[in-house]
């Protein structure tokens, strides 16, 4: 339901992308790729994740000896961010490689990367059973 939801969201982003790179406004298309996806990450993470920390009674426990964080679950989240701090430092790299240009291939490679990723998360949903609370 998660990348049903992330490609409906996302879906106004790719064509206004579109719309930009076909004026030759390359750089914008990519400037809103990069910019929506950092706003949705901040929006639709950060916010939730701070709300759920101030408003829901006893969900913030913090141990003030060793300032550890109980609050909110962050299992599966670790290997999620580093591929995509490892995807952007790739994609960073290649750029420089290329001239700051975006070739065709570029977007094949990425897009498999992706692919490799939801066979990833997909998987890791379909093994692990869910930690309900009791």
């Amino acid at each position: 339901g998660l990348t049903i939801s992330a490609a409906g969201t996302s879906f106004p982003n790719l064509v206004a992308s579109m719309i930009v790179a076909r004026q030759g406004l390359g750089n914008m298309a990519v400037s809103n790729a990069f910019g929506s996806n950092v706003f949705n990450v901040f929006m639709g993470l950060g916010i939730p994740w701070l709300a759920y920390c101030f408003f829901a009674p006893g969900a913030v426990e913090i141990n003030t000896k060793y300032h550890t964080y109980h609050g909110l679950e962050a299992e599966g989240v670790f290997i999620p961010t580093v591929f995509l701090l490892v995807t952007l430092l790739f994609f960073t790299l290649l750029l420089a490689i290329s001239g700051m240009k975006l070739y065709t291939w570029h977007a094949y490679l990425f897009a498999g990367l992706y692919l490799l990723f939801l066979v990833w998360a997909i998987g890791w949903e379909c093994a692990v059973p869910p930690s309900w609370p009791q």
